[in-house]
């Protein structure tokens, strides 16, 4: 059986993708039209929500009104940047979690899980570290935490967080290399990235630069992303297929809540791009209905996982 998360990366208004000293949280406002949507497709998201969603009154009360409708999953997504406590510089680079002191790091994502227990009263399960930035030292700090899934990986990428060996396929994390299967308690969902290649030439394409997959992407060679902001409907069926195909058991999207406004992200700047890409969003989710995909939060797409293990072992 196929399964659909959505993952939605809540965050802080930025139009440029850089930080300011002086945040907005106003793109929230757009997240209950987002959430109809979801809805009439009987879509379960999860939000993985920054220091100043969780704790600013705007945001704060409209996922507060979401997830008392039963059909959504708080988690985490970790802005150092904007979690406590924050020195100047961190704004400036927009730094990623793996450029943090291991000590940094932990009381900052201890302060922004204390945060959504707080504001919300719920223990968040699920992770991404933000800019895709989660190393061996974030699997540890996790999982000390209390934290079961993360969906940090985005195969075939490398972002200073080297995933471009990593499996499309869920997998427990390793304690030495976040691209295999381990031991750790930490379940990773994949963000749903593939390229229509044999097997065998997988690990060539995902190795060779950036500038050399740009040169075969006119010959129809080119990693697809489930992300609404990056592909097109039909390319987003396409890698659902593909997926499938390869028995991939979870499909999984990813966007930024920034996305859903014409003034909070450099995506949709007007309001036929914003109109087109809710267009986009539901013509996939048609694709899921008729399918008979079924979507699941990442909290019950793991227990799902568990049970096929345990299942597995018991034949």
């Amino acid at each position: 059986m196929t399964y659909f998360c959505v993952t939605i990366d809540t965050e802080c208004d930025m139009p440029n993708w850089k930080p300011k000293l002086q945040y907005s949280v106003k793109n929230t406002e757009a997240l209950p039209k987002l959430h109809a949507l979801f809805s009439k497709y009987e879509i379960q998201p999860t939000y993985l929500i920054t220091y100043p969603v969780a704790t600013e009154t705007l945001s704060k009360d409209i996922l507060t009104s979401l997830y008392e409708n039963g059909d959504c999953e708080i988690g985490t997504h970790f802005h150092p940047w904007t979690t406590p406590p924050i020195n100047i510089q961190e704004i400036k680079n927009a730094t990623f979690p793996f450029q943090l002191e291991y000590n940094s790091h932990l009381i900052k994502l201890q302060n922004l899980t204390d945060a959504i227990r707080k504001s919300f009263r719920v223990k968040p399960k699920s992770y991404r570290a933000g800019r895709f930035g989660l190393d061996l030292n974030g699997l540890k700090i996790i999982e000390s935490l209390g934290y079961e899934i993360d969906t940090s990986v985005t195969p075939l990428t490398n972002w200073g967080s080297d995933f471009r060996n990593a499996s499309v396929q869920p997998y427990y994390l390793d304690y030495n290399d976040l691209s295999k299967n381990g031991n750790s308690k930490i379940l990773e969902v994949p963000v749903s990235i593939d390229v229509n290649i044999p097997n065998s030439l997988r690990k060539i394409y995902a190795l060779s630069s950036e500038k050399f997959k740009a040169v075969l992407k006119p010959i129809g060679l080119k990693r697809l992303w489930l992300r609404p902001s990056l592909s097109s409907s039909t390319e987003m069926i396409k890698l659902s297929n593909l997926l499938i195909s390869n028995n991939v058991p979870v499909l999984n999207m990813m966007f930024h809540s920034n996305e859903l406004t014409t003034f909070s992200s450099p995506f949709n700047k007007t309001q036929q791009q914003l109109d087109n890409y809710f267009n986009k969003l539901e013509e996939y989710f048609k694709f899921i209905k008729s399918n008979e995909i079924e979507s699941i939060t990442l909290n019950k797409y793991k227990n799902e996982y568990d049970k096929g293990i345990a299942s597995e072992i018991i034949k």
